[in-house]
């Protein structure tokens, strides 16, 4: 069972119990008191069946005791509950209803009637509708906001915070340095490092709820005292309910009071008023923060992404335009970010008139630490300026109870051109997918402005010089080139694209997101897909059977790519046989192939036709390097055929 036994009370103490036919235990729950829940105030909705008894110690034994369980509401229509639903657990029989069924009356056959007197009966209800649960698995920060989240709408609609911190791999396996920059990682920590002992027997679920990172939500928000809840204990919390309907405005004033209310372990807690006596004593005047997100959407994979996560990671040239904006009217000025070698770079720049967090910090606080004195001293600033990170968000909302300052909205699109374009040059050591980053960025905020297709493609040619590996400056630029219709060097930098490592990680955002931020991309390469265009109809036929499109699509799109090949008529067999695999399994290419690949072996004809294609299909491979998946399949298919003859 999810809940805890502090969680729930026990209706069968008040119930009438009557002994039917010797082994029928009834109860009757009918004149129960009125104590249950503002959702369930007649206490007809129970929560859990739990018995007990100390001769017997395992589920089966409980299974082969118990003949049958019954419930009903009128005495008269019986619901029989199957033992599927029985779990053993702390030595107690657990029969879990999840408030599903109304419920007046009970009936318990027991098999053999020596146990009638041996089994302790317990009839829960929850003391509360559900619970409202913070569940992120990712970085610190995404993880308190649902948290805070959690305790304000519990708190108003009287349910029950709960939070899960799972271990996290990040620790371990987040980027932490790259040719020489020293990078922050992330840093989960384990919850019985930062929640003090009694904190998480009250509120962790950690072990019954699983992991769950919601998107932000936009429902009225008393939708959430409707039924059925979106999962049988209540609710996960997303990290962003700004968009509810009905929220208090000012919402967000509440959380400094909240993140007071949480009982931290003793580390946290040295490290809350240690920072405290660093701030008072270096800045008793206050100062500006400004948060400079770059990390895995600058160094990682995923700086790949064609919108460059614009709104969330901050452009090294923002950053400098806001340090001199504050500097002009004397603000002391502390920098905060996961790319330590850039912002050691620009302390050097400023000849040390601004902070570095790492200033204030011991040798001693590292990792899990870390963040957490970042976080701390961050929410101590009169102003946060960042991205839309939920580092920064967290930090201003425990300490100033409102949103950052977003560079987004504090500069105008225009002004952001301006900048990036006027500090893009300046004299400083930075990692070339900084500068990467800063093109790509420039490019989208171009676009946004409808900025000449040549202009756009000088841009992305100049981001291609730092980082040859980022696969959105190609899908950008192949979207420019089908726009001016220059359909052979967009059918080239497609082969391009294919080549790069990070391809197969574009490509499952393509078919992801097909719909939204990639449907220029995907709308043109269905569009131009065409004989004389080889890597456009590899794509095409590639998104065709990965999006399930109708056997038609398929068809066209692979006939344009196999007719590409030079393969002759009697080659379509394969293509047939490939196109009604699909139909009849309606999965991926990648699942298919090993279906074609058993009937291959076993298919004479077909054996035959690709014999007789061996040589026209092996020099076709060599010169079409980039259509990788059904021509390696089809030299995979012939190197067996080989084997066997």
């Amino acid at each position: 069972m999810i809940f805890k036994d502090i969680d729930l009370f026990d209706i069968y103490k008040e119930s009438k119990q009557t002994l039917l036919d010797k082994n029928i235990i009834f109860i009757d729950l009918s004149n129960i008191s009125q104590s249950g829940h503002k959702l369930n105030i007649d206490n007809r909705l129970i929560e859990c069946i739990r018995l007990s008894s100390d001769l017997i110690i395992s589920l089966d034994e409980w299974i082969n005791i118990i003949n049958k369980l019954q419930i009903s509401f009128d005495n008269e229509n019986w619901i029989e509950i199957s033992n599927k639903n029985f779990i053993f657990n702390n030595d107690k029989l657990e029969i879990n209803l999840n408030e599903k069924y109304q419920i007046k009356f009970i009936k318990l056959n027991i098999k053999d009637e020596n146990y009638i007197n041996k089994i302790k009966i317990e009839i829960l209800n929850r003391k509360f509708p559900g619970l409202m649960v913070a569940s992120r698995s990712d970085g610190f920060g995404a993880r308190f906001m649902p948290i805070l989240n959690a305790m304000y709408l519990s708190s108003k609609l009287g349910y029950k915070f709960g939070i899960v911190w799972p271990k996290s791999s990040y620790d371990q396996t987040s980027l932490k340095k790259l040719d020489n920059n020293e990078l922050a990682g992330l840093y989960g920590g384990n919850e019985e490092f930062i929640f003090d002992k009694e904190f998480l027997n009250l509120y962790s679920y950690l072990g019954k709820i699983s992991p769950a990172n919601i998107h932000a939500e936009n429902h009225d928000i008393q939708d959430y005292l409707k039924r059925p809840h979106q999962e049988n204990f209540g609710y996960h919390i997303s990290y962003d309910i700004s968009k509810l309907k009905g929220l208090d405005k000012y919402y967000l004033k509440e959380y400094p009071k909240l993140w007071k209310s949480i009982k931290f372990a003793k580390p946290v807690n040295d490290i809350i008023d240690n920072v405290s006596q660093k701030v008072q004593k270096y800045f008793p005047n206050k100062f500006i923060a400004i948060h400079i997100r770059a990390g895995d959407g600058v160094y990682d994979y995923i700086r790949s992404g064609l919108d460059a996560f614009y709104r969330k990671m901050m452009p090294n040239e923002i950053a400098m335009a806001l340090i001199d904006e504050n500097l002009k009217i004397n603000n002391d000025i502390v920098l905060f970010g996961d790319d330590f070698t850039q912002l050691r770079e620009l302390k050097k720049f400023y000849k040390n008139k601004i902070y570095l967090i790492e200033d204030f910090i011991d040798d001693t606080i590292i990792d899990i630490k870390r963040v957490i004195f970042d976080i701390v001293f961050m929410s101590k600033a009169k102003e946060i300026y960042s991205g839309g990170s939920s580092f920064a968000k967290t930090a201003s909302y425990i300490g100033l109870g409102k949103i950052p300052e977003y560079y987004f909205t504090h500069f105008s699109i225009d002004e952001m051109i301006i900048i990036v374009k006027k500090y893009f040059n300046y004299n400083l050591n930075l990692h070339q997918y900084q500068k990467s980053y800063s093109l790509l960025f420039l490019h989208n905020l171009c676009l946004m402005q409808h900025v000449s297709r040549d202009e756009l493609i000088s841009i992305l040619n100049q981001g291609i010089n730092y980082d040859r590996n980022n696969c959105a400056f190609l899908v950008h630029m192949f979207n420019h080139y089908i726009y001016l219709k220059k359909y052979d060097e967009a059918n080239n930098t497609l082969g391009l694209l294919f080549d790069l490592k990070d391809f197969d990680w574009m490509y499952k955002y393509i078919i992801r997101y097909k719909d939204s931020i990639y449907k220029v991309f995907v709308n043109n390469i269905i569009g131009y897909s065409q004989e004389k265009y080889l890597n456009i109809s590899y794509m095409a036929s590639k998104i065709s059977i990965d999006t399930k499109l109708t056997r038609s699509r398929i068809l066209k799109y692979l006939s344009n790519y196999l007719l590409g090949l030079n393969i002759d008529d009697k080659a379509k067999n394969l293509l047939n046989h490939y196109i009604n695999i699909t139909n009849k399994l309606n999965v991926s290419v990648n699942e298919i192939n090993s279906q074609i690949e058993t009937n291959i072996k076993n298919n004479e004809n077909l054996k035959s036709i690709l014999q007789n294609e061996q040589i026209a299909l092996k020099n076709q491979i060599d010169t079409n390097k980039s259509n990788e998946v059904l021509i390696q399949k089809l030299k995979l298919e012939i190197d067996i055929l080989n084997k066997q003859t």
